[in-house]
This record gives structure tokens, sequence and C-alpha cells, in this order.
């Protein structure tokens, strides 16, 4: 398994690197209406993380801080101490 894993990431830093790469020549077209275009078709065509499979790192972070406020509230009312 942990072969699987390691190939599936050298695969996902190549295609990375090379829609990183298209991203920069996107970024470089003169005409903002091409740009924008080329840009928005870019983003849909992002490569996906194989452990995260296209979650962001911050939607996580931000939704365990939503989960966890009712429990970090229930703590710290006043009648929880005692």
């Amino acid at each position: 398994m942990d072969n699987h894993l390691a190939e599936s990431l050298a695969v996902h830093s190549e295609a990375l690197a090379a829609w990183r790469e298209c991203r920069a020549k996107a970024q470089q077209i003169e005409d903002p209406e091409a740009r924008t275009a080329a840009l928005a078709d870019l983003a849909a065509r992002r490569p996906v993380h194989p452990y995260l499979g296209g979650i962001s790192l911050t939607a996580v972070r931000q939704g365990n801080r939503r989960m966890l406020a009712p429990l970090r509230a229930r703590k710290s009312a006043p009648h929880a101490r005692g």
C-alpha cells in the first residue's frame, strides 16, 4: 500500500507541476478576457490530491472549528465549573 500511495503522490506532483506551468503561461496572456477564460479553464482541470480528494485544508480547519465551538462554549460556561 505504501508503494501505491508514494506512486500516487509522485504522479500528483508531476501533474501539479505541469498544471502550474500552464497557469503561468495563461497569466502572461495580454487580453484580459482571454486570460480570464484560460484561467477559468485551468481551474476546472487542477489535479486532485490523492489523499484529500479535492477537499481544502482550510475547509477542514474551519469545519473542525465550527464543530468544536459548542464543546468549548459548554466547557467555559459558568455552570460547567463546579
